[in-house]
């Protein structure tokens, strides 16, 4: 997993996800606006073969990935590596509005 910020994104190439990621074609893409303590994926393994990339537009949330936990909070940018397994639990004061994108 990296993480930066939304000022880090685009400072190393031409497109917004900069060389940030290795792929550089968004093939999917939506905004998930969580529940106070929602967890998204519960109980299952959750892990794709190409990077997704989350943008926390607002809120806070925690992001466990392989048994390591990262905390994240609005302005931050996490970029899943392809085989990590991860779920978002957003914020029970703060709840996260997140924007997730697959690129390939």
């Amino acid at each position: 997993m990296k993480k930066l910020s939304l000022n880090e994104l685009g400072a190393g190439g031409p497109t917004f996800l900069g060389d940030r990621v290795k792929g550089k074609k968004v093939t999917r893409g939506g905004l998930h606006i969580f529940k106070p303590g929602e967890v998204a994926h519960a109980g299952q393994r959750h892990v794709h073969d190409l990077e997704e990339v989350f943008i926390v537009l607002q809120g806070k949330a925690k992001l466990p990935i392989n048994g390591d936990v990262y905390e994240l909070k609005t302005g931050d940018v996490a970029i899943i590596q392809p085989g990590e397994d991860h779920h978002m639990t957003g914020d029970e004061k703060e709840p996260p509005a997140v924007v997730w994108l697959h690129v390939e």
